[in-house]
């Protein structure tokens, strides 16, 4: 399968007050047709550095970018037509343009027929629910509905790589739900390629085939988000709830494995947190044999944020007061 997007050995410096800073450092990576892929890291670790040097932004100290086979240092433009981008902080549309303006607008500018760009506008208008802001400046509408009207001027020509920094921005709960869902319609049915940064970490985890991790401008993992389960957090938590109140040999053995529990009325709450399910095994067995039916079990494994903070801990300890910051947002 031919990528459609190529970043190779990319390297990218500022300077800054005198001092030189290193803010990509040798990054390659691939997102292939239909595939959704989402770039992680704390603030400051290059992830709108990168997306700014892919849609041609930022020139590239040295390495290649290629979309659909294109070196965006040599056919820029060719490439340019086939990225859609939206990124944060920017004002990615036209304020004193209403939003079918905007729309008709950035059709154009990538090459779309001014009748079939009207078309697609009301298309896009009417998924994202902006009829009943269509005579309305865009500076007059909501941040969600600003966001989402920025998403529909990237998507409107139909490209093949789409670049998403921060997405989710103003949109609220049932939007977000409404956004990843139609996200990842439009990449599976069209065959389009995503790279997407968010800190919203439920919507990544969501959305994503696979997570990119940067940190200090390097990257440090890149694989499925149960891949990086496994590799860094194999331990689930296991929750059940029995008859009756465990005691004597059997609850001196639960306490023993870790267990913690918590009695009720009739009953009893037991958890441990463990990667090994004999321990699991053992205790449910003991519980059996000394008639304490099982009521309910719940299994839990960690949250894509915990697998994000332990990869960025076990890469560099000094890291961790970044981290608290990365669920805030604002990238250098």
């Amino acid at each position: 399968m031919v990528p459609v997007l190529e970043v190779a050995g990319l390297n990218k410096t500022y300077s800054s007050k005198g001092e030189t800073v290193k803010a990509v450092n040798n990054i390659s990576f691939s997102v292939n047709p239909g595939e959704i892929v989402g770039v992680l890291g704390p603030n400051g670790s290059g992830k709108t550095t990168t997306l700014k040097s892919i849609c041609g932004l930022n020139a590239m100290d040295t390495g290649l970018i290629r979309v659909n086979g294109e070196d965006i240092e040599h056919q820029q433009w060719a490439a340019m037509l086939s990225t859609g981008a939206v990124l944060e902080g920017a004002r990615n549309v036209y304020w004193r343009l209403t939003p079918q303006e905007n729309i008709v607008y950035f059709a154009g500018l990538k090459g779309v027929p001014r009748n079939e760009a009207c078309l697609r506008a009301q298309e896009l208008i009417d998924r994202l629910s902006l009829n009943k802001y269509c005579d309305q400046q865009v500076r007059m509408l909501s941040k969600g509905n600003q966001q989402k009207v920025a998403i529909a001027c990237a998507l409107v020509h139909r490209p093949s790589l789409i670049l998403l920094d921060e997405p989710t921005l103003g949109l609220d709960v049932d939007m977000v739900r409404d956004m990843k869902d139609w996200l990842r319609q439009l990449v599976d049915t069209r065959l389009s390629a995503m790279l997407v940064t968010s800190h919203d970490m439920d919507f990544i985890e969501a959305i994503c085939d696979r997570v990119i991790i940067l940190y200090q401008g390097e990257v440090i993992s890149q694989n499925s988000v149960e891949e990086l389960r496994r590799q860094f957090s194999p331990q689930k938590t296991f929750d059940l709830q029995v008859q009756g109140h465990p005691s004597g040999s059997v609850k001196a053995d639960l306490e023993t494995s870790q267990w913690s529990i918590e009695e009720n009325a009739t009953s009893s709450r037991l958890t441990l947190r463990t990667g090994d399910l004999d321990t699991l095994s053992l205790a449910l067995a003991s519980l059996e044999q000394s008639g304490h039916r099982l009521i309910d079990i719940n299994v839990t494994s960690d949250a894509l944020e915990d697998i994000f903070i332990h990869t960025i801990k076990r890469t560099s300890s000094p890291a961790a007061e970044s981290i608290s910051q990365a669920s805030a947002g604002g990238e250098q």
